[in-house]
């Protein structure tokens, strides 16, 4: 799932992912994600969010998550990674995009955050 309130941004990861053969599912907020999340996590094997979005941010979404399912994979990103990614944060496993990102940062990130072993709950 790529959650992302800026249009272009969500449109283009989406592109690359189901280019390299994912299956993204592109949601413009963190309430469309919950919801979502809610009804398919079984088929959901990562969550890449925006950090900061309207209503429900991204650090706000990762808890709501994790009280759902403790093990998802969670990847943020944001233009402003000194702000949300500049350490191993309770919400972030070590996996934190910077954008703007290249196809490869974002292929090379995602591969990282899928072989990790799941999150102790």
């Amino acid at each position: 799932m790529v959650v992302d309130d800026e249009k272009a941004v969500r449109d283009v990861a989406s592109r690359i992912l189901d280019k390299f053969g994912y299956r993204s599912i592109p949601m413009a907020s963190g309430q469309e994600a919950v919801q979502c999340f809610t009804r398919e996590r079984a088929g959901i094997d990562a969550v890449i969010t925006d950090m900061a979005m309207p209503g429900i941010d991204g650090p706000t979404l990762v808890k709501i998550l994790r009280d759902i399912d403790p093990d998802v994979r969670i990847m943020g990103m944001s233009g402003h990674g000194e702000t949300y990614g500049g350490g191993r944060n309770s919400w972030c496993p070590g996996t934190f995009l910077t954008k703007p990102f290249t196809v490869e940062k974002l292929l090379v990130s995602l591969k990282d955050l899928l072989h990790v072993p799941a999150l102790d709950s």
